[in-house]
């Protein structure tokens, strides 16, 4: 009988604090996901500095094999593109 009593106290006090249960919960829901919010931006901001930084290594690169004095130019100049192309892609890969 006791049981009964105390199960339909609870419930009576469930639904009249039902805003209140709820707005805790989300609360608390909200602080608990925090870290993991802030993980989450920290590891994206991360990996745009490396797309950026490997974008930048990527266009030095391109202008090493592209100077002046390079194979590629060298050819380019001479009306070989298509020998140009391929030392100039022999110098991105070894590069």
């Amino acid at each position: 009988m006791k049981n009964i009593s105390i199960k339909n106290s609870i419930l009576k006090n469930f639904i009249k604090y039902k805003r209140t249960f709820i707005s805790s919960f989300s609360v608390g829901v909200l602080i608990a996901t925090i870290p993991y919010i802030y993980t989450s931006i920290e590891n994206y901001r991360n990996e745009r500095f490396i797309q950026k930084e490997m974008q930048l290594q990527m266009k030095l690169r391109e202008k090493q094999c592209k100077d002046d004095g390079t194979d590629y130019k060298k050819f380019l100049n001479l009306g070989f593109p298509n020998t140009a192309i391929k030392k100039f892609k022999i110098c991105m890969e070894e590069r």
